[in-house]
């Protein structure tokens, strides 16, 4: 094999995968040109979550209108493998940064924010690790959809060391969202009796059509601020996205709302969790919050305090790489 076809299905786009940290993995393990060709010819295949119900459902739908077949259920499992690729069955790896489960789609390798850490064709990478700056690692990306929200890449070191001042003597915050679903609606009312809050975003400005095309960098924004209140759109074990850790980047604490969990991935005591009784005793919450003696304790704590390096990525790239080779 001289090259190595890869192609995809309802992901966010090529471009995505091409800027990704498995696709420069890939190039370096392999040694090899990377080609990205249609799904009937490709050697890789990446799935991804985006339109996967409303497609399904609609072949589903096409096919029960003009059959009653028992052995229907059949066929639809097999629809992916047999039917798309009859002529090539390339190795299929489910691709997802949204909060949705490895095993919605049967793949024979799966990259999420799933932890599943007994599965060895499964690799956990969330999104905020996927936005770090590994040119240390050799890998070297020119484009990211992180550059047009955050407006760079995160720095590892930066991470990992205390923030050692807060940006601001004033206790104001921000929030960047484009919704305001249940609970982060309740978050920002409750919090808004007693801090100010500016809001950025679509949600808060009909002309923004999405994060990408802002008009802003987020880090310029945050670094003005002493808080952020970015709580993530919803608790799942191993869900943690990118808002910790740019919040922290910019010099502002992380106000979030994620699963005791999150603990794996960041330090607890460089952020305020408001999952911790937060409804139930939200004024000693407030309290704290004021209080200069509780916050200096942050000041001194790392977000990430171990060692963070891509040698579990390595490994199952090395391990698929074997495979098609």
């Amino acid at each position: 094999m001289n090259s190595i076809k890869i192609s995809e299905l309802w992901t966010a786009g090529t471009e995505t995968i091409r800027n990704s940290v498995f696709f420069n993995l890939l190039e370096q393990i392999s040694n090899k040109p990377i080609i990205f060709t249609n799904p009937r010819k490709a050697d890789i295949l990446f799935i991804g979550p985006y339109n996967l119900e409303k497609i399904s459902k609609r072949v589903k739908s096409s096919i029960l209108r003009r059959l009653n077949n028992p052995n229907l259920e059949k066929f639809f499992e097999k629809y992916e493998k047999n039917i798309l690729f009859s002529k090539n069955k390339p190795l299929t790896i489910f691709y997802c940064h949204e909060n949705i489960r490895t095993d919605k789609v049967k793949a024979d390798f799966s990259i999420s924010y799933d932890f599943s850490t007994n599965d060895e064709k499964h690799l956990r990478f969330p999104i905020w690790k996927e936005n770090i700056d590994w040119s240390s690692e050799n890998i070297l990306r020119k484009k990211s959809f992180i550059i047009n929200r955050y407006g760079e890449f995160y720095d590892l070191k930066k991470l990992q060391a205390p923030l050692r001042e807060f940006n601001n003597k004033k206790k104001n915050m921000c929030i960047f969202s484009s919704h305001m679903n249940e609970p982060r609606k309740s978050f920002y009312l409750k919090l808004k009796k007693y801090f100010e809050i500016d809001g950025y975003g679509p949600y808060f400005d009909k002309k923004i059509k999405n994060h990408n095309v802002s008009g802003f960098y987020k880090k310029d924004i945050l670094k003005n601020y002493f808080y952020n209140l970015c709580p993530h759109n919803g608790i799942y074990p191993g869900y943690y996205e990118e808002k910790v850790p740019e919040s922290y980047l910019s010099g502002c604490i992380p106000v979030t709302w994620a699963d005791n969990n999150i603990s794996t991935d960041f330090n607890i005591k460089a952020f305020i969790n408001l999952n911790d009784s937060f409804f139930k005793d939200s004024k000693n919450f407030v309290s704290k919050m004021m209080d200069d003696s509780y916050l200096k304790n942050f000041l001194n704590e790392p977000l990430i305090d171990y060692d963070l390096n891509l040698k579990k990525e390595r490994d199952f790239v090395t391990r698929i790489v074997k495979l098609i080779s």
